[in-house]
């Protein structure tokens, strides 16, 4: 990618309690200073980043920048799905899971030398059909309602955000009786949560996918089956850490198709915002090597 090229920038200005806004004139000095050439535009209503991300593709910019959390890099990267336009991130949301796929230093600086050196990689992408997409990860279930609970707490930021919400939701959970069908491999039972990785993070730093790799045509799946609420909290450090393929009532596979059914309503998030509270199914498969994103140098 030519180093020059016309590149978009759409700011967030209430993600990260506004770390956005802040960091605007740090990165128009880090661009001046590395001869890049960029557009700026701050969104003023929510889900206005993947409009403005739709019509620079149209305009011809080579690069769209996320500034922001998981949910503005949802937004922007569902209007580059497929085309030869590629997503760049600078993290200034709560979890900031998608960004760890990059590979780059969270820091300003790496991050706009990053975007001006241009390389990329190619990443696969979870679709669940109707222009819906996730790129990091789904959670069904319990993380589902964890994510719904930090959306709506705005005293903490960052992996406490998660951590609290964590904390408040598992005694007040009761898992669903669900089928899931993952290829032509089918399960059924009362279960807890669902985690669909591309990604290897979700939660602020949760490894529920520890193995997950965006571009190996596959995506990972934790299952937790019904487990007591003391089981689920000794379960946490070692989530948070990976360790989780060898716990009990721990399922893990990988596929292209993801299937979940339940009589029973359940919350779903995808990239961290919510899909839905009353869902009683859904699907979700593997569209690969979809999307460009700026990787590390």
């Amino acid at each position: 990618m030519p180093r020059r090229q016309k590149m978009k920038l759409i700011v967030n200005p209430v993600a990260g309690g506004g770390a956005g806004l802040r960091a605007i004139p740090k990165i128009q000095r880090f661009f001046k200073e590395l001869g890049g050439d960029l557009d700026l535009q701050i969104t003023s209503k929510p889900k206005e980043a993947k409009a403005i991300a739709h019509l620079a593709v149209k305009l011809g910019c080579g690069v769209v920048v996320a500034v922001g959390g998981d949910g503005t890099v949802n937004e922007v990267a569902t209007s580059l799905v497929g085309t030869e336009v590629a997503l760049g991130v600078i993290p200034t949301g709560n979890g900031n899971d998608f960004f760890r796929i990059t590979g780059i230093d969270s820091s300003l600086l790496a991050c706009c030398k990053a975007l001006t050196a241009g390389r990329f990689r190619r990443i696969d992408v979870g679709s669940l059909g109707d222009n819906r997409f996730f790129f990091n990860a789904l959670g069904v279930g319990l993380n589902g309602t964890i994510a719904r609970r930090a959306s709506r707490t705005h005293l903490l930021r960052g992996s406490p955000l998660y951590l609290y919400a964590t904390l408040k939701t598992i005694p007040l959970y009761h898992p669903p009786q669900m089928k899931v069908r993952i290829d032509d491999y089918e399960l059924q039972g009362r279960t807890t949560l669902i985690a669909v990785g591309n990604g290897a993070s979700t939660g602020g730093g949760f490894q529920l996918t520890p193995f997950a790799s965006p571009d190996d045509g596959l995506l990972d799946i934790c299952l937790i089956e019904k487990v007591s609420k003391l089981k689920m909290f000794y379960y946490l450090p070692r989530l948070s850490k990976g360790n989780i393929p060898h716990l009990r009532s721990v399922k893990m596979f990988r596929g292209r198709r993801v299937e979940v059914e339940s009589e029973t309503p359940f919350t779903a998030h995808l990239d961290g915002e919510i899909l839905g509270t009353d869902l009683r199914h859904l699907r979700a498969d593997l569209l690969p090597k979809k999307l460009k994103v700026i990787s590390k140098l």
